[in-house]
C-alpha cells in the first residue's frame, strides 16, 4: 500500500465535489489528501485502514476523516459484487476563513476538529445520511451542494451516533516521503499474514536491520510489528466469523494463529468477547434484522 499525496480534482469554481464510483477492486493504495473526506458505502466488503486503525467494513459504513490522514478501503472482490461508494469531498476553508468561528456555527466546528481521530457513524442517522448523500450526489446546482452538505453536517454534528475511530487520533508528522520501504512492507503483510511472518523476514523486506526496522515500523504504524500484524490477524478472523460456517479452531489456524489458546486470548483482549460469542452476536443482530425486514 503506496502512501501517496491524492491531488483532488477541485477547480476554483468548485467548492464540494461528490463522486459516485462503482468498482471491483475499491482502492488500491494507502494515500491522504488536503480535504476532509465523508464516504458512504453501498456496496462492498473488505478492510479499511484509518491512520493507524485497522477494521472490516461492509455495505453501510459510513465516515467522516480528516484532511491528511492515511486511509485505504480495500474490497474484497472474490466474496461479493462491485464495491459502490460515494465520496464527498470539502476543504476546511470551502464557505470562507472564519466560517466555522460564527456561534451558530460552532457545533460544526466541533464535529470537524474531532474528524482527527476518524469518525464512525451510526445507527439512525447512519440511514438518514444513505439518502442525503445520493439526493447531494444527484445535484447539479453548486449553491444547492453546498446547502446539502451543510444540513449534513449539521445532523452529524447534533447527533450521538457518531464515534471516534482512532484513539488519541493520528499524529500527521508521520507522514514520511519515504514510501517505497513502508509500501514494500505493507504489501509483504498483507500477502503473508496468514503464514509465520518472522521479524528476522520482515525486517530484510525493509532492508534493515531488527533493531532499526522495530523502531521504524512503529514509528509509522504507531505500534509494534507483532501488534499490527496481530490486528490484521484478528480482522480476518471476524471476517470468517462472520461470513463463514467454519470451526473457530479452522479459522484460528487459517488466520496464521498457532495456538487455539493465545489465539482465544488475543482474539478477547481485542474484541471484548470470545470468537464464539463475537460469532452469536452477529447470527442475532443478522437474524433480528432479517425479521425487521
Amino acid at each position: 500500500m503506496k502512501l501517496l499525496l491524492k491531488k483532488l480534482l477541485l477547480p476554483d469554481d468548485v467548492t464540494v465535489s461528490v463522486n459516485r464510483h462503482v468498482s471491483p477492486c475499491y482502492e488500491e493504495t494507502l494515500h491522504f489528501h488536503p480535504a476532509f473526506e465523508l464516504i458512504y458505502v453501498f456496496k462492498g466488503q473488505g478492510s479499511k485502514f484509518i491512520g493507524h486503525s485497522i477494521n472490516t467494513f461492509k455495505a453501510g459504513d459510513c465516515a467522516l476523516i480528516s484532511p491528511d490522514t492515511p486511509h485505504l478501503w480495500r474490497n474484497d472482490e472474490l466474496k461479493g459484487p462491485d464495491a459502490e461508494f460515494i465520496e464527498v469531498h470539502f476543504k476546511a476553508d470551502f464557505l470562507g476563513e472564519g466560517f466555522f468561528e460564527r456561534p451558530e456555527m460552532k457545533p460544526i466546528k466541533k464535529l470537524l476538529s474531532r474528524s482527527v481521530s476518524g469518525l464512525n457513524i451510526t445507527g439512525s442517522v447512519n440511514k438518514l445520511l444513505a439518502d442525503r448523500i445520493k439526493q447531494l450526489s444527484e445535484l447539479t446546482d453548486e449553491f444547492l451542494k453546498v446547502t446539502a452538505l451543510l444540513d449534513i453536517l449539521n445532523e452529524l454534528a447534533c447527533s450521538n451516533e457518531v464515534s471516534p475511530l482512532l484513539k488519541g487520533g493520528y499524529n500527521h508528522q508521520l507522514i514520511s516521503p519515504d514510501t517505497h520501504r513502508i509500501d514494500k512492507v505493507y504489501k509483504f503483510i498483507m500477502n503473508h499474514f496468514c503464514h509465520d511472518i518472522t521479524l528476522e523476514e520482515i525486517a530484510e523486506v525493509a532492508n534493515l536491520s531488527i533493531p532499526a526496522f522495530c523502531k521504524y515500523f512503529k514509528k509509522h504504524a504507531q505500534k509494534t510489528f507483532s501488534a499490527f500484524l496481530n490486528e490484521i490477524k484478528i480482522s480476518h478472523v471476524c471476517k470468517l466469523l462472520i461470513e463463514t460456517n467454519y470451526s473457530v479452531s479452522q479459522i484460528c489456524f487459517e488466520s496464521g494463529f498457532k495456538s487455539i489458546a493465545s489465539f482465544n486470548r488475543q482474539f478477547k483482549t481485542m474484541m471484548q468477547l470470545t470468537p464464539y460469542e463475537y460469532r452469536q452476536y452477529y447470527n442475532h443482530v443478522l437474524s433480528s434484522r432479517t425479521k425487521q425486514a
